[in-house]
């Protein structure tokens, strides 16, 4: 397959400005890099399909959205659900980073500071777990789940089948989805969990939707549930967002943190964006 966004493509048209006949750039939203021939005015990729100038044009014109290409055919990955009332898309980070998921404007990650590969070993890093099972709760696009299980089994949990479609027509997405170390279910981790056994996880990574979309993430009853699978020498990292929004006038972060506390948890850091705790 053939992965592209702007940035590749406008590597390509420099490369038809030029009059060169080939070029080394990604097919893969920077994973790797590949020879793209230059002939009779089109592009001969690898795989021996083709693009026009147009196609490449397109492409440049379309900058929050990451393309697929099939059978000479430029796709967009994208998508509308009627069950959800939301539009998601792969967007584009850089010409080497991961791509994150946009839903209906939102960005699941922040990509003006830090990429997300680096923004998920952030989070592993913070429950600083080397052995044991891992509840990694919103799988979304799976970088998470795949940093951490470079250390362990990660257990992960995606309410959203849409965003289980993206992330399978995300290359940086792939290894979450063969790894034999990742243990992935298309489910409502708020349901799910009540199922889990009693301190069944050593470590757990908290990276909900944001207050506004999915508040039942949020509250006391489902962080009763996360101290309950937690075990009794385990860490969870909380991601929060921004330690100073607000929700309806009050302060987020301090309304998680007083929830933490109030389950039985204790503070033992604030980190970027997100608290650490343990039983």
């Amino acid at each position: 397959m053939i992965w592209l966004s702007h940035f590749q493509a406008s590597v390509l048209r420099e490369t038809f400005t030029i009059k060169e006949n080939s070029v080394k750039v990604s097919l893969d939203l920077g994973i790797t890099e590949s020879i793209v021939k230059l002939e009779q005015g089109k592009f001969i990729f690898p795989d021996m399909q083709s693009l026009a100038l147009e196609d490449i044009e397109s492409i440049i014109s379309s900058k929050n959205v990451c393309f697929l290409v099939e059978d000479n055919i430029v796709k967009k990955i994208q998508l509308y659900s009627a069950k959800t009332k939301r539009f998601y898309k792969l967007y584009p980070t850089s010409i080497n980073t991961p791509p994150t998921v946009e839903i209906s404007g939102i960005r699941m990650h922040s990509v003006k500071d830090i990429e997300p590969y680096k923004d998920a070993m952030d989070k592993v890093n913070a429950i600083k777990l080397i052995k044991g099972r891992i509840l990694d709760t919103c799988f979304g696009l799976g970088y998470t789940s795949i940093m951490a299980s470079k250390f362990t089994d990660v257990y992960s949990f995606e309410v959203d089948e849409n965003i289980l479609d993206i992330a399978k027509h995300n290359p940086w997405s792939k290894y979450a989805f063969i790894s034999d170390k990742i243990y992935l279910k298309n489910g409502d981790i708020e349901e799910e969990i009540r199922e889990i056994n009693e301190e069944f996880f050593d470590g757990i990574i908290h990276d909900p939707p944001s207050f506004k979309i999915c508040s039942k993430l949020y509250t006391e009853n489902f962080y009763k549930e996360l101290f309950r699978v937690l075990n009794s020498k385990g860490r969870l990292y909380h991601y929060i967002g921004n330690p100073s929004g607000k929700y309806r006038g009050r302060n987020l972060e301090k309304g998680v943190v007083n929830r933490l506390r109030n389950v039985g948890f204790r503070v033992i850091r604030k980190i970027a964006k997100g608290v650490v705790v343990v039983k």
